[in-house]
């Protein structure tokens, strides 16, 4: 599903289907990042950003699993939003219900995470993420952020752009 460049230039990708996060080497063989957290696997990654320095922040609801969240595959008994460093995955949030789009914001110092509306949480220089606040409270899928830092969102077929404050400033149909 969600994929992007991480600082080498290698391609990070959520291996939906593979409950897992992988990196493409330069030869073309995959590297497992991320397929378990607490010796259970993961339900799905949707989504993942990557910060400057490696550490990669992924999405994981359950919507690829075969009867979602109450699938007998789902091992997790909640979906997640995670970072991976150092080879370890570490729990940022369990509290929504379905985590979708992840960004950072250009400075590095926020990450954006959406579900039924999204949420926006401070970096900190371990690299974990706290302290989630309301930011929009519609849902969407993607997100990205423009170098003046406007969140864009898919929402309802349309790409909504808000500025840093969560303000609605437009659609683009």
């Amino acid at each position: 599903n969600g994929l992007t460049l991480e600082p080498q230039g290698r391609l990070v990708v959520c291996a939906q289907c593979d409950r897992a996060i992988m990196r493409i080497e330069k030869d073309g063989t995959r590297t497992t990042l991320a397929d378990r957290y607490d010796g259970k696997r993961l339900n799905g990654p949707n989504d993942l950003v990557v910060k400057k320095n490696g550490v990669v922040y992924f999405t994981d609801p359950s919507i690829s699993l075969r009867g979602g969240n109450n699938s007998g595959f789902k091992e997790l008994p909640f979906n997640g939003v995670f970072l991976v460093k150092d080879g370890k995955v570490t729990l940022i949030e369990k509290e929504i219900a379905a985590p979708n789009g992840i960004a950072l914001s250009i400075d590095e110092k926020y990450l954006y995470v959406g579900g039924g509306g999204i949420k926006r949480y401070e970096v900190q220089p371990d690299d974990t993420a706290i302290n989630p606040k309301p930011f929009f409270d519609q849902g969407c899928d993607g997100l990205k952020l423009d170098q003046r830092s406007n969140v864009y969102c898919v929402n309802r077929g349309a790409l909504w752009i808000l500025s840093p404050e969560g303000r609605h400033r437009g659609i683009i149909v």
